[in-house]
């Protein structure tokens, strides 16, 4: 049972970071602009994934359920942060 949880675990936090992260870092590629997405809520989250995959390489074995989806959500978060910063509004 445990086995088939993480791989449903795994398929949904794949589903989310790939399909819903990256879809909002093509649109504000394309509009070049992150208008309208709250940093705070990002930044919550982006800490969330560097916690769990920290906490996924911490147990004792590494725990790849942890590890391997949160890895691609700081990879794709890495690109959204540079996303704020090259495309905020200049004042």
């Amino acid at each position: 049972m445990e086995k088939i949880l993480g791989i449903l675990a795994v398929a949904s936090s794949f589903y989310a970071i790939l399909i819903g992260l990256t879809s909002q870092v093509w649109k504000n590629y394309k509009r070049k602009s992150v208008e309208g997405f709250s940093p705070h809520f990002f930044f919550s989250v982006y800490a969330l994934y560097i916690l769990w995959m920290s906490y996924g390489f911490a147990k004792p074995g590494i725990d790849y359920y942890l590890v391997v989806p949160n890895m691609f959500a700081v990879l794709i978060g890495a690109v959204f942060i540079y996303q704020f910063v090259a495309y905020r509004k200049k004042k």
